[in-house]
């Protein structure tokens, strides 16, 4: 099964969140994960308020995504 990477950056700001709100890494991708793909999510404003989230702990704002292709 495909499993996607994630970039270094965004582990550590997941580490960061982590840390902060007390919580399994694994289980905030989860929760992350499960809202984008709610119907309805798939729009401007959930987009903007992921990177808002992201950018709170320190990740980049556009970052390319990662590539395992070579």
């Amino acid at each position: 099964m495909y499993q996607p990477a994630l970039r270094p950056d965004q582990i550590r700001a997941l580490y960061l969140l982590k840390a902060r709100v007390n919580r399994p890494m694994t289980a905030l991708v989860r929760e992350a994960v499960d809202e984008y793909l709610k119907e309805g999510t798939h729009n401007d404003h959930a987009l903007a308020k992921t990177r808002a989230s992201c950018l709170s702990v320190g990740c980049p704002p556009d970052s390319p995504p990662h590539d395992r292709r070579g």
